[in-house]
């Protein structure tokens, strides 16, 4: 009895030293990142006339800003298969966080009749190296623009949307762009 209890006895007191440092040394970082002085801003109203530097400056933000407009927040060209088919679930399962972001999506046009909406619907999908698993999304065009033809290769870019024209919540790409591969 007494050959257990020593190995115990000294396992558990290397336990308390080590966590009583952890922590003190914690508690020194906390202590020296609160000493820092962040000088404050003074924003009076004389100092708003802009240089050439500052008009130089705000010209690149609105340039940037015009950039950002057209910019892709999920682009699928550039991801391998298996985090296609991932990144589209997740886009399901948490399509609040996905909704009006602009989506990149490179696949092969596939149309069906839907007898419940009485129209058809254009698909571009994505299949795997094996063609047994696909990943894709519906893409409607602007009214007055013409469908790709099935099986054609297209890219499409368009902004994350949903319906619920069908009793549930449906998921598209409103296109604004689709181009020939």
């Amino acid at each position: 009895m007494k050959k257990i209890q020593k190995p115990l006895l000294a396992l558990a007191t290397i336990f308390l030293f080590a966590s009583c440092t952890k922590k003190q040394e914690k508690q020194e970082e906390i202590a020296t990142a609160n000493e820092i002085d962040i000088p404050e801003a003074d924003f009076s109203e004389s100092e708003q006339t802009l240089s050439p530097e500052t008009d130089f400056l705000k010209e690149s933000s609105e340039v940037a800003e015009e950039k950002n407009k057209n910019a892709v927040d999920v682009d699928f060209t550039k991801m391998s298969q298996t985090m296609i088919f991932a990144q589209s679930f997740n886009m399901i399962l948490e399509s609040p966080n996905y909704l009006g972001k602009t989506v990149k999506f490179q696949g092969q046009v596939f149309s069906n009749y839907n007898e419940m909406a009485k129209t058809t619907l254009h698909s571009v999908i994505q299949y795997d190296a094996t063609a047994c698993c696909q990943a894709g999304f519906e893409f409607i065009l602007p009214p007055g623009s013409e469908y790709p033809a099935d099986g054609s290769e297209i890219e499409v870019i368009g902004r994350f949307a949903y319906t619920d024209k069908f009793t549930f919540d449906y998921f598209y790409l409103d296109c604004t762009e689709v181009k020939q591969i």
